[in-house]
This record gives structure tokens, sequence and C-alpha cells, in this order.
């Protein structure tokens, strides 16, 4: 196998090089895509800091849940889409409809006033929903109750 000369004189193997510059624009591409989606995804929940919870079962992700955030402002977020008090029912029976059998996350800030929850739970009735969950966070292990950190 014959190699290449440089200026210098000094013989090089050809195929010793690599390239690497398009390997890291496709990297860097890809480092934005899942930072943006990511992102798009936090925002589609809605803005609410959830309350604490010692019970409660985590989220099953094979069923997608209709996802109904209440902001501690008393704002409603369907899916990513801000909406109305008044208009929450339609939303609701609209997305029944094409999700059939799909539950109603709430997703209430903990400063969120009951009287906004509980507005979000007749509404689910009304529109015949019959599984609602109220999402919360875990909380922390008290220091004493026998769980290891």
């Amino acid at each position: 196998m014959r190699g290449t000369r440089t200026i210098m004189g000094a013989r090089t193997n050809a195929a010793g090089h690599l390239n690497v510059t398009p390997l890291i624009d496709i990297v860097m591409v890809l480092i934005i895509f899942f930072l943006l989606v990511g992102q798009l995804a936090m925002d589609r929940q809605g803005d609410v800091e959830l309350p604490e919870s010692a019970s409660g079962e985590p989220a099953t992700p094979e069923s997608a849940p209709i996802a109904v955030a209440v902001e501690a402002d008393g704002r409603l977020v369907i899916d990513g889409r801000t909406t109305q008090p008044d208009k929450l029912l339609p939303v609701l029976l609209v997305m029944a409809n094409q999700r059939p059998g799909a539950p109603v996350q709430i997703r209430a800030d903990r400063a969120t006033a009951y009287g906004s929850v509980r507005a979000v739970l007749d509404t689910c009735r009304e529109a015949g929903i019959a599984t609602v969950e109220l999402a919360a966070t875990p909380a922390a292990p008290q220091a004493g109750d026998g769980a290891t950190p």
C-alpha cells in the first residue's frame, strides 16, 4: 500500500484521517432538538407546582391521560392549550370522544383555591369522564419513619 507525501516529504496514510466535523454538527442539532422538545413537553403540562403526597400510585405510562392544569391564578391549561373555565365542558367532551376511556389528570398548583379544583371535578362528571386522577409529587420521607434515604 502506497502512502501519500506531505509538503515536508514525510509519508502518511491517507486512510488514517477522519473528519469528525459532520458528526459534531449532527450531535449539536440533536442536542438542540431534544432541548426544545423537552421544553415543549414541560410547557404542555402548565406552569404548576404540584402538592406533595405521601400516598398514591405512580402514573402508568400506557394510559395517556387528558391533562388539565389548574394554575395558581385559576387559569386552565388542557393538553397545552389555555382555556376559560366556561369552555372546559365542550373541550372535555371533544377530547373524551377523541380518546374514549382516557382518564383526566388534574394537575393543580399547590396555591390553587379548592373551588377551582372542585369546578374542574364537577365539569369532568358532567362530561361523563369515569376516571379522574389528581397529580402530586411524592413527599420526601420523614426522619424516623423507617425509610432509607
